[in-house]
């Protein structure tokens, strides 16, 4: 009955392995479990409809994995149009807010990139289509190096015409 729910769980084959509906967090939990979802239709596989608007509506924590990845996404050749992943944002809100924000917050981790793209076809690494009018399209803030380089394009020996850079 609504309001009066029991704590269930489904066993798997090993020891541990389980799914539990936990009623007083109100919470599926997969213990030691791989939700596994295989979606033959042409239509998405997760929808999250969430009306959260301080917490994380997606949220990986992942204090064991040390080498693996966290999050791969594979097209297996047949994403013909498209996009791999797609961030939309509809909000009227001028509250300051990232759309994406990617942190490194070990100071230690010297040997870690924030970003790395590999584009190994003929085509545009990186498009940035801003209708800002009157403010930055790209802006590197408070760099704090003081014997390197700020911005630097490398290994360039390839080009034979064209330029290193074009401001117009």
């Amino acid at each position: 009955a609504d309001d009066a729910g029991h704590d269930v769980i489904f066993y798997g084959n090993t020891a541990s392995s389980n799914m539990t509906w936990d009623t007083s967090a109100d919470d599926l939990i997969l213990n030691d479990s791989t939700l596994y979802i295989n979606q033959d239709d042409n239509a998405g596989s997760v929808l999250i409809n969430s009306e959260a608007d301080t917490a994380q509506t997606f949220y990986i924590d992942t204090p064991a994995n040390t080498t693996g990845n966290v999050i791969i996404a594979h097209s297996c050749d047949s994403l013909t149009t498209g996009s791999m992943a797609y961030f939309h944002s509809d909000s009227d809100s001028t509250a300051t807010r990232k759309l994406v924000n990617i942190i490194n917050d070990n100071t230690a981790a010297t040997g870690a990139t924030g970003l790395h793209i590999q584009q190994d076809a003929n085509q545009k690494s990186i498009v940035i289509d801003s209708a800002s009018t009157t403010n930055h399209v790209m802006r590197i803030d408070g760099p704090l190096t003081t014997t390197g380089t700020v911005f630097l394009i490398d290994d360039a020996d390839a080009l034979t015409t064209g330029n290193i850079a074009k401001f117009h």
